[in-house]
């Protein structure tokens, strides 16, 4: 069995049944100097560079002494499962066995190879790399220690988890797993805010979903946090996205279907064939009152027309008295014949309405004919008689619609 040494979330060593935990390692300035030196593979490392790495900035005035009393006690410790710690030319070195497995360059490799497979478009190999990447590099690394070589490796670590999220999110985007896209994605996110990345492809999990207003308030949210925190605007790649949900048709969200309407078991061909119908009756109804009134306003403005035009021409031409026996016999035959045939036409109310659209017409008419003297003043009652009928149209309109 190789060797397994664990450097995030607790530093250990484990080959053929034997577990060398934490607990054993020469205090924490031993523990320090193993995962300092397992993290530089192989390389040999100075001793003042060790130094600062254990005491950072303030290390003891026998700090060299210090650190070779360590140093032989590690090596000890370690030699069990195969672990060689030499020192020469002022510098440590740390071999691993053949083949030892570390988690810390098992996460890189681990994000790399799902990169690789993800372009090669074999998404199952890229998923499954990916995740295991993603949780060792979640893992934490040197939990209650500080320093800037920690530091370093621990934004190492997050961006080797970053990689190992985005090819996830990317994998189930291809192959329509919005779910676990969106899963991804947020964690994306979580792990860095201010990296657009995550936004666009959480909003591209929504869009898969049909979820348009989600991908929306996506858009939003990251566009007010790079506005509040850094006085930035969202990328072009980021805004293409945005404009382009903007611009696209609503058919392309999903709706809620219109229900259609059921029929009962055992319902009759009749019934089910006057449930259809009802739309096209009521349609029906609402053109013959339309065409009612149409009707009536035409014979209303033939009576107006009468007032305003016939009634001077035919005084003009027949005298004043003459004048006045024209125009009245013209009214009543105005108000007979078109009153008739419109009655006609129509029944009950709207037929009442016909009747006094016509009638008011007629009316204007003949009042003009035999009340007034002059022809002139004839001529000019005849016309202002024409508000009257205009003012009985207006009624009408109303009644027909009833």
């Amino acid at each position: 069995m190789r060797l397994k040494v664990f450097l995030t979330g607790r530093v250990a060593a484990e080959a053929n049944g034997h577990v060398l935990s934490e607990g054993r390692f020469p205090g924490r300035q031993g523990r320090l100097l193993f995962v300092y030196l397992v993290a530089a593979g192989s390389r040999p490392v100075p001793t003042d560079e060790l130094a600062d790495a254990i005491w950072g900035e303030s290390p003891p005035a026998t700090w060299e002494k210090a650190l070779t009393v360590i140093a032989s006690k590690l090596r000890g410790l370690v030699a069990e499962d195969g672990i060689t710690l030499t020192n020469a030319f002022g510098c440590y070195r740390l071999d691993l066995p053949e083949g030892t497995w570390v988690d810390l360059f098992a996460a890189a490799s681990g994000a790399e190879d799902a990169e690789e497979a993800l372009a090669a478009g074999e998404l199952d190999q890229a998923r499954a790399a990916a995740e295991s990447a993603e949780s060792l590099a979640r893992r934490p690394f040197l939990s209650g220690e500080d320093g800037t070589w920690v530091e370093q490796k621990r934004r190492d670590l997050a961006d080797i988890r970053e990689r190992a999220l985005s090819v996830l999110a990317d994998a189930c985007l291809r192959s329509g797993a919005a779910r676990e896209a969106a899963k991804w994605a947020e964690e994306l996110i979580a792990l860095s805010p201010f990296r657009e990345a995550g936004y666009r492809r959480l909003m591209e999990a929504h869009v898969l979903a049909g979820n348009r207003a989600e991908a929306l308030r996506v858009y939003e949210q990251c566009r007010q946090l790079l506005a509040e925190e850094l006085g930035a605007y969202p990328s072009p790649e980021t805004d293409s996205i945005y404009r382009a949900l903007l611009e696209a048709p609503q058919a392309s969200v999903r709706t809620t279907p219109v229900a259609e309407p059921t029929i009962e078991p055992g319902t009759s061909e009749l019934s089910r064939v006057q449930t259809e119908a009802l739309p096209l009756r009521a349609e029906q109804v609402v053109e013959r009152r339309s065409r009612k009134r149409r009707v009536v306003l035409l014979s209303a403005l033939t009576g107006v027309i009468v007032a305003t035009v016939v009634v001077p021409l035919v005084v003009f031409g027949h005298g004043e008295s003459g004048g006045r026996a024209a125009v009245s016999a013209a009214a009543r035959a105005c108000s007979t014949r078109g009153s008739s045939r419109v009655a006609e036409r129509f029944t009950s109310t709207s037929r009442a309405a016909a009747w006094a659209a016509a009638a008011a017409s007629a009316a204007a008419a003949s009042t003009s004919a035999c009340t007034f003297g002059s022809t002139r003043s004839l001529a000019s009652r005849a016309t202002m008689t024409t508000s009257q009928a205009v003012s009985a149209i207006a009624s009408v309109s109303g009644s027909v619609t009833q």
